[in-house]
């Protein structure tokens, strides 16, 4: 035994001994001290060469330890959030000849000297180019200021005889300084060698962008190639598509065709040889694959290339024809063009601006003007295709649009090669349409008994460019409702307004609703005429029976967590209570008694489940009353009684529910006994600065039935009252309202400036938009059938709405809600950190005027579906701002907009979407005083956030530091945001997440798009039409992300416009959304511009108007940046007005060429607002008198393509005299040449 493990013990030896001999510890050192400058000390078969730089330079060698103290050119550096890629220390070792080299560690101290804001990453490659890198550090490195980090790696890789191991330090500093540096010491690169086996090293890994022109073979790029220790000649061989030479370019080999290095001595003859490449493939296609080096017994060695091969180019463009055109469609046909496809773009008002780019595919595509992509300026491609033909239609009435039409050839990938030298263009105006305007568009007149007849309601009916010039507009109500154009007489159910000039002033059309039996009379009043389309004016209003003495409609209560239904029939009144089966919801009815006793109180209920209980009170006493037994459905109604003590005066009874189970739907109370008179409460509050009062005033805010009170508004200096909200609307101050129910009036009082143009939106853009689950209309929110409204003060109201709302199986079957905020939300009385809009759907959160916030708490929405939040200001969470999950599985979280709302100072994330959320907008948000501001995917390990579905457009990123957002996995398009200032990057794409990124500006951004971050795997970005300024970074792209037009349609604003409109609109406070679009101070209804004779006459319509004292003219020659005013050209307003208002303008002063107007609307409290501008092309100057001279002027547009107008004057009589030409024109030649010269 003994001998038998002494054999074996020697036979370990030899091979440890055999082993060592092959390979041989190896090391190259780089002290980096004073003593030890930029110099290599190495051990072994390897040699390293000196330290270098890029655009850096060594300071001194007096950091932490006597380190090297490396420093950016300049002295300055700039805030950064990542590495510059021009900005680097370099290390370089290189097995000797013969030798194969592993490296198995790196080991150095780095530090800094002078701040702690130093950061850095470090990278190696045997690519000296670096195309091919793997980074070492996990994390970025955070170097410590005045001492040295430790630092150790260990790559394990193998450098091939003839390649180098390249080592890079990465140093940024996060905010702009002097006096920083970076210091590293002590760097060893450390493995082993052994004998070079045989082997093939190119000189570069990779060669890119390869582009040819089908038929054309591409530039050429080259690299070296050679070998140790081979036995057998190397055979290089190009993929499809490429072809190389290695003879100086005289012979080219394809990849059936391969060339053959001779190798001598184990190295290829004349090594390194020189490697010429190109593409010059076959059809019109990308390509890529790698060229292959390879010899028996060596790796094979690879150079991946990549490159497009364009088709080629047509050289026929189409001639432009144009067939049926209506009022907002026009017929466009191309002909003649030798192309395979075309693409036409059309553009408003004015030429089109827009050339396609070879190689890239137009996105955004749509026949559908309005939903076709802004390609930047207005221009909109509204064709794709092989064909010849299209019909554009989301087209303006009365408007002139241009059109271009590029033809272009394309194989597969994007191999398009466009013509864009002297496209086919055209120009064509849509017809007048006739048009008839009625404001409001419907009107409600509630509930009203059978056999009487209701107050007056009106609207404004008006037209213009009727057909023919005069007639009659035939207005005709539904069954229930009467018509006239006097208050007062003449009520009817059809009459005719008589119209002439082609327009109809703006009249008034009184309304009275009249019902004969009980029911809902909902239905249009049709206005008919003037060759226009029908307007309607919806009507709705409820026929009720008179109630008797003491009868109390449930919905006509009080209610908390409760709702008014009509779902199931058999109801008196307009409908019903639903107790919501949720425990302490309840209904209260109130009325006033003129002396204590005990009556009969008679509730009329339906119950379709089990028997239930109410809690049951009588002014904060408990009384005894009856379960409510099973009715045997919800459409079977019946009553249970009591007998109730009531005291005199005011009287509270109370239904509560007990149970989180089913309860029984109230429909009506009946009290007996003396006159019980029914008893509302004013709920009178305020928004903004200022005080608000009622009178009569009321200790307990109740009055009896039919009282009038007076409203009256005191704004703060510097305020004024833009509007009476709540259960009742006006502009009027005093207002006087009539307690005719429950009610909650709101005073939104405004600073002075008023609200000016706004572009509201009622509905979102994007990926709320997109049907699906159920949602066939997109994100509504609390919009919708049975919709219902409360007002909360406090966050301990909105919480309880919210808890009482929890549904998370649809079981119950909750109404649409709509929650209006009114002031500041303090944290408190439960809501410390984050409120859960939790397990619930179908509900808007609104912000009423210019204060709503909600401040200490967030909104964690969970597991909900269609919410919308809107118009409230977030801020010192000690958590997010709010934060929106789904259960990481499709359709458990989904259709969430939130827009115009601000965010400032929170613990974590302004505004996260995580756990697999799906069709989320986030729009018009303010965001500032944060760092980590939207990040969309919860971590590197959440895969399930593939499905996250996400669009970000028009928020203001204001001096926030990053994440805006991070996107882990999933879909997210970015577009018309505004970046200002941010400290570290703009959008970053991680993990294979799909970023489109569109029309931003990014102003002071260091890194404004990125495809990785903190060491997180890529993700695909793409680019486009974003306008960069003071970026130090370049942008990073990756892949091909996704088209948002496969998912809905949008339009891009131009990112040169976003900065001043986002400054302006982004955010909460900017308008009242919870006035909807009815406040805006001039909405107008159309702004047009035509030539008529030598003059250009302007015409508008005005939908409402607020405090508008007039309007002035304004114009500028096109392509001029300064707008002058058109003397004479003030026209005065109407002050406040809810109807229609035409106006027109002639302008007789203006002359030949292209011009742009505008609108200067004044308020009459001195705001200033400016309309969009339009433009109008004048042909014949105006006031054109007998030309008395030869004059050529200039040529407009200059430069141009393809076509230019020139104009000129020749004289009257300027033929010689005697000849056959006196007294008559002369002959005139016009000759134009081109730049260079040709005729």
């Amino acid at each position: 035994m003994k001998l038998v493990f002494k054999s074996l013990s020697l036979s370990i030896l030899g091979l440890l001994i055999a082993t060592n001999a092959f390979a041989q510890a190896a090391s190259s050192t780089w002290p980096l001290t004073s003593t030890s400058t930029v110099t290599a000390a190495g051990s072994g078969n390897v040699t390293g060469q000196n330290e270098s730089f890029g655009s850096m330079n060594i300071n001194s060698y007096t950091g932490p330890s006597s380190s090297q103290r490396v420093v950016i050119d300049g002295g300055s550096w700039p805030a950064e959030s990542g590495q510059n890629e021009s900005r680097y220390i370099q290390f370089a070792v290189a097995p000797n000849t013969g030798n194969d080299f592993t490296v198995a560690s790196v080991a150095l101290s780095l530090g800094a000297s002078g701040g702690s804001n130093m950061r850095a990453n470090i990278w190696y490659a045997t690519d000296p180019t670096f195309a091919s890198r793997t980074q070492l550090n996990a994390t970025t490195l955070s170097l410590p200021s005045g001492s040295l980090s430790s630092l150790a790696y260990s790559p394990s890789v193998v450098v091939s005889n003839g390649q180098t191991f390249y080592l890079r330090i990465y140093p940024w500093y996060t905010s702009a300084s002097s006096g920083k540096y970076v210091c590293p010491q002590n760097l060893v690169i450390s493995g082993t060698t052994a004998s070079a086996g045989a082997s093939i090293v190119t000189s570069v890994g990779s060669l890119s962008s390869f582009a040819q022109v089908l038929g054309t073979p591409s530039s050429t790029q080259s690299y070296t190639v050679s070998g140790s220790a081979l036995t057998s000649d190397a055979v290089v061989t190009p993929p499809a598509g490429f072809e190389i030479s290695s003879d100086g370019e005289a012979t080219w080999h394809n990849i059936a065709d391969p060339i053959t290095l001779a190798q001598s001595g184990g190295g290829i003859i004349g090594q390194p040889v020189t490697i010429a490449a190109r593409l010059n493939a076959p059809a019109a296609a990308e390509y890529s694959g790698n060229i292959t080096h390879a010899s028996a017994g060596a790796t094979t060695a690879n150079v991946a290339v990549t490159g497009t091969t364009l088709a080629t180019e047509p050289t026929i463009q189409c001639t432009i024809s144009f067939g049926a055109v209506t009022g907002n469609s026009i017929a466009v046909n191309f002909t003649d063009g030798d192309g395979g496809r075309r693409i036409l773009v059309a553009r408003s008002s004015s030429a089109v601006t827009f050339g396609p780019t070879d190689g890239n595919a137009v996105g955004g595509v749509n026949n559908n003007f309005g939903a076709a992509t802004d390609q930047g300026s207005g221009n909109k491609v509204v064709y794709d295709g092989t064909g010849n033909s299209v019909t554009v239609t989301g087209l303006s009435s009365n408007t002139t649009y241009y059109v271009a039409v590029y033809e272009y050839n394309v194989g597969t990938g994007n191999s398009q090669n466009y013509n864009t030298t002297s496209p086919g263009t055209g120009s064509q105006s849509t017809s007048v349409v006739a048009l008839l305007s009625a404001v409001p568009s419907s009107l409600s007149f509630g509930n009203v008994e059978v056999n009487t007849t209701s107050a007056e309601k009106t609207y404004a009916l008006s037209g213009t460019d009727l057909n023919p010039a005069s007639g009659n507009i035939a207005i005709n109500a539904p069954t229930g409702y009467e018509i006239s154009t006097t208050s007062g007489s003449g009520f009817g159910a059809s009459l005719l307004v008589a119209y002439s000039g082609e327009s109809l002033a703006s009249t008034t059309v009184y309304v009275r609703f009249k019902p004969t039996t009980i029911q809902n009379y909902t239905s249009n009043i049709t206005n008919v005429g003037g060759g226009a389309t029908t307007v309607n004016v919806g009507v709705s209003g409820n026929g009720i029976g008179a109630s008797p003495a003491n009868e109390f409609q449930a919905e006509a209560g009080l209610v908390s967590g409760s709702y008014v239904r009509t779902q199931y029939s058999g109801y008196t009144g307009w409908g019903y209570v639903d107790i919501a089966d949720k425990t302490n919801a309840s209904l209260e009815i109130l009325f006033r008694r003129d002396s204590a006793a005990s009556d009969t109180v008679r509730v009329y209920f339906a119950n379709g489940g089990s028997a239930r209980a109410y809690a049951v009170t009588v002014n904060g006493s408990a009384a005894t009353f009856p379960t409510f037994g099973s009715t045997g459905s919800w459409t079977t109604w019946s009553s249970v009684a009591a007998v109730i003590p009531l005291q005199a005066g005011v009287n509270r009874l109370k239904f509560t529910s007990t149970t989180n189970g089913g309860n029984a739907n109230l429909d009506r109370i009946v009290v007996g006994g003396q006159t019980a008179t029914p008893l509302y409460k004013l709920n009178l509050t305020k928004s903004g600065s200022g005080t608000v009062l009622a009178s009569p005033a009321s200790a307990d805010s109740l009055y009896d039935a039919g009282t009038q009170v007076t409203l009256t508004a005191s704004p703060s200096a510097g305020n004024m009252l833009f509007r009476w909200g709540g259960t009742d609307e006006s502009t009027s101050n005093p207002f006087i309202i009539t307690m005719n129910s429950h009610k909650t009036e709101i005073g939104v009082m405004i600073p002075n400036a008023g609200f000016g143009a706004f572009p509201y939106e009622s509905a979102p853009k994007g990926f709320a938009t997109v049907p699906a689950f159920g949602y066939t209309n997109g994100t509504t929110g609390g919009a919708g059938a049975e919709s219902q409204t409360v007002f909360v003060t406090s966050a301990a109201d909105l919480s309880e709405w919210l808890l009482r709302r929890v549904d998370a199986d649809h079981s119950l079957n909750f109404p649409p809600l709509t929650i209006y905020v009114i002031g500041a939300l303090t944290a408190g009385s439960g809501v410390t950190d984050m409120l859960d809009v939790k397990d619930t759907y179908d509900i808007s959160i609104i912000g009423v005027g210019t204060d709503a916030v909600c401040d200490g708490f967030g909104f964690k929405i969970v597991r909900a579906k269609n919410i919308v939040v809107r118009n409230i200001k977030f801020i010192n969470s000690p958590d997010d701002g709010i934060n929106i999950q789904a259960d990481d599985a499709s359709n458990t979280g989904s259709h969430i907009w939130i827009d115009h709302c601000s965010f400032t100072n929170h613990y974590d994330g302004a505004l996260d979407v995580t756990h697999g959320a799906e069709y989320v907008t986030l729009s018009w948000n303010h965001f500032y005083g944060h760092d980590k501001t939207c990040l969309m995917g919860h971590s590197d390990s959440q895969s399930s956030d593939t499905q996250l579905k996400v669009t970000y457009h028009h928020n203001y990123f204001d001096s926030t530091g990053q994440r805006h957002p991070r996107v882990r996995y999933g879909k997210a398009h970015v577009y018309n945001n505004y970046y200002r200032k941010n400290g570290i990057y703009g959008v970053s794409s991680n993990l294979e997440a799909d970023v489109l990124v569109e029309a931003n500006y990014f102003f002071n951004v260091p890194i404004p798009v990125e495809t990785s971050r903190d060491g997180s795997p890529p993700g695909d970005l793409v680019e486009r039409y974003n306008f960069f300024a003071g970026t130090t970074g370049a942008p990073g792209t990756r892949g091909t992300a996704f088209e948002a037009s496969s998912f809905y349609s949008y339009s891009l604003d131009s990112a040169s416009t976003i900065p001043a409109m986002l400054s302006s609109y982004a955010g909460s406070g900017k308008y009242d959304f919870s006035a909807g679009g009815a406040y805006l101070p001039v909405q107008l209804g159309s702004f047009t511009a035509r030539q008529v004779g030598n003059v250009a006459e302007l015409r508008w319509m005005t939908i409402s108007e607020i405090n508008n004292y007039g309007f002035f003219v304004q114009r500028r020659m096109s392509g001029l940046m300064d707008w002058s005013e058109v003397e004479n050209s003030f026209l005065a307003g109407h002050g406040t007005t809810n109807e229609p208002h035409f106006y027109s303008f002639i302008d007789n002063t203006t002359s030949q060429g292209s011009w742009q107007y505008r609108l200067k609307q004044a308020d009459l409290n001195g705001s200033i607002h400016y309309s969009d501008p339009i433009e109008l092309n004048i042909i014949t100057d105006v006031a054109e008198g007998t030309p008395d001279r030869f004059m050529l002027m200039q040529n407009h547009p200059n430069p141009f393509n393809p076509t230019t107008t020139i104009r000129f004057t020749i004289p009257v009589g300027t033929g010689p005299a005697g000849t056959t030409l006196a007294g008559r024109h002369a002959p005139s030649l016009l000759k134009v040449y081109d730049v260079l010269g040709k005729e």
